[in-house]
């Protein structure tokens, strides 16, 4: 399990920033073979409402299709921050709450998949099957990829929710 950085009672923030990941990883790999490690790489994205002065609220865990649904819905832009290079968006619900929404989607599981690859680990695993965004399927399995397999994230369909 290499996520959760900032998980449902925290703070809002990047579930797993490509720095944290790696250096979590490299702590792990001063202890235990890389080939006895299973990496679990996340893919799904939490909601935090701005909680008022009285109370603390804990946040929603949607799949990247909610995700990007609500994104859609609420006419917010989705930026990659370059910090941690995980997405996320704000909006305001109808309460004038805002919200601040973080996701690990395809593109951040490939960067996990490259890292975990180049630090020699020998398995993965997605957590949550359900949640994940369709479009890392077609390059999960595909060791030293390409420009032809990178290609294969540049056009991401829309999934069910």
């Amino acid at each position: 399990m290499n996520y959760d950085q900032h998980w449902l009672t925290s703070p809002p923030g990047p579930i797993a920033a490509q720095d944290w990941f790696v250096e979590n990883l490299r702590q792990v790999l001063e202890v235990v073979p890389a080939q006895k490690i299973v990496v679990g790489i996340a893919n799904y994205s939490y909601d935090w409402t701005e909680p008022s002065k009285k109370e603390r609220l804990e946040a929603e865990e949607f799949s990247i299709q909610e995700a990007l649904l609500h994104a859609y819905e609420s006419e917010s832009e989705i930026e990659f921050d370059p910090a941690s290079l995980n997405p996320h968006y704000s909006y305001s619900d109808e309460q004038n709450h805002t919200h601040q929404v973080w996701m690990l989607d395809a593109v951040t599981a490939y960067n996990e998949l490259r890292a975990s690859e180049r630090l020699g680990v020998q398995g993965t695993a997605l957590w949550r099957l359900g949640s994940s965004d369709s479009s890392l399927w077609p390059v999960w399995d595909t060791t030293h990829p390409d420009d032809v397999v990178r290609s294969k994230l540049a056009d991401l369909p829309p999934g069910r929710t």
